[in-house]
């Protein structure tokens, strides 16, 4: 009896690894992935070229390239250049007395790489919302939500635009030509 009971508690643990190796195959295989998770090898050099490297979003990306280990050089192989983000904010909802209840905000950014002695690229362009509620008489947490939403959303769209980074084996031999 005790034999029998040790080999059906092992074939529930296996059971339970094999569904969750299927599952994470089928999510990768999908393309999903933890926020946050390395998509990828960015170059270990790179041009920043900004319209203003003040603007929220170019700091931003310049922290993250930071943590990720990337020398922003102005002599790098490839330039990534990040026109200013067009932000946008309307009322979806609003109350019995007309005044908004939630918003949407809208963020967009272009972008694009060029690499050196390669043809030039047309930029890319992406964008993300997010929609939050808004309480009359609470202005100053309404904005203090609504700085927090815009720094997610900053930091979205950065993920989305160094996943689109040349690989770091990809450009020496192109660089070259």
């Amino acid at each position: 009896m005790h034999h029998v009971l040790v080999m059906s508690k092992r074939i529930r643990v296996f059971m339970a690894l094999a569904t969750a190796v299927i599952i994470s195959a089928s999510l990768s295989g999908c393309g999903w992935q933890l926020r946050g998770f390395d998509q990828g090898a960015l170059p270990d050099t790179l041009a920043l070229d900004t319209q203003d490297r003040y603007a929220p979003i170019a700091r931003q990306l310049q922290q993250t390239l930071n943590r990720r280990g990337v020398t922003l050089s102005s002599t790098a192989p490839i330039r990534l250049w990040l026109d200013q983000e067009r932000q946008e904010k309307r009322a979806v909802a609003v109350t019995n007395i007309g005044s908004a209840a939630q918003y949407e905000l809208h963020l967009t950014v272009s972008f694009k790489y060029i690499r050196e002695h390669a043809q030039p690229q047309i930029a890319n362009t992406v964008s993300t919302q997010r929609v939050f509620d808004f309480i009359p008489g609470s202005n100053l947490a309404k904005d203090e939500e609504e700085q927090t939403l815009l720094k997610e959303m900053r930091q979205e769209l950065i993920n989305r635009i160094l996943t689109k980074a040349p690989k770091k084996n990809s450009y020496p031999a192109q660089a070259r030509l």
